[in-house]
């Protein structure tokens, strides 16, 4: 077993912003390791993708990166991608 020290954030995510699909969405993270949630209307079996646009270029590749996560209405992870750059 391990017994060392950890952490966790309980998020209401019926408060995430809601967007448009299709409409560009404008973010900064401030602090950089801050989060932000977006929600949008969607139906079961819809195919959606996202894109990054542009990163700040004004800073170095490392701190370029980011982590995004798909959420079911119920809270289910439904796909995630980790340290994009």
């Amino acid at each position: 077993s391990y017994a060392g020290t950890y952490g966790f954030v309980l998020t209401d995510l019926a408060s995430a912003s809601p967007i448009t699909l299709g409409t560009p969405v404008t973010a900064t993270l401030t602090p950089g390791n801050s989060t932000q949630y977006y929600r949008f209307a969607g139906t079961a079996g819809q195919t959606i993708g996202a894109d990054l646009i542009s990163l700040n270029p004004n800073t170095n590749a490392d701190s370029n990166q980011f982590n995004w996560g798909l959420f079911s209405p119920a809270g289910q992870l439904l796909a995630s991608v980790a340290n994009l750059n």
